[in-house]
């Protein structure tokens, strides 16, 4: 067990256990906690984050945070139009904390299931890319 998760939790979470993306996450949320688990006052960063903005949270599971970035960018844009980019901006920076908490949660509560099996399968089963970016690309 590295940093409070294994390579097969965050495997399952992600949906794969190679490539470019399956780094990423496993340095930043490496990063991110220290050897118990817990969370770290440490900061990260997510280009499509930028790029996206609180809509990258959408598309990672975490709909408070994003619904709590997307509201803010338009409640500040009604003051100031400029003030939009304030939340779009600490997006990237967020998101990498916000992600690991929900990652670890999700490890925490499938810890109640006996089996190791059933254990990934929640994992898998809760993370991996949220259903309305597969409900958007029907037409895109």
């Amino acid at each position: 067990m590295q940093r409070g998760f294994e390579r097969e939790e965050l495997s399952a979470y992600l949906g794969a256990d190679t490539g470019k993306t399956w780094e990423k996450y496993m340095v930043t949320f490496e990063h991110l906690c220290n050897d118990q688990g817990n969370l770290r006052f440490a900061f990260s960063w997510f280009w499509m984050a930028l790029l996206c903005g609180p809509f990258f949270l959408v598309y990672r599971k975490s709909y408070v945070a994003a619904a709590l970035g997307i509201g803010s960018c338009f409640i500040l844009a009604t003051f100031n139009a400029a003030a939009f980019w304030g939340p779009w901006l600490l997006t990237p920076v967020l998101a990498g904390p916000i992600m690991l908490r929900r990652f670890l949660k999700i490890v925490r509560e499938s810890k109640v299931l006996e089996d190791r099996s059933q254990r990934l399968d929640f994992i898998r089963k809760h993370g991996g890319p949220s259903p309305l970016v597969e409900l958007l690309t029907i037409f895109g």
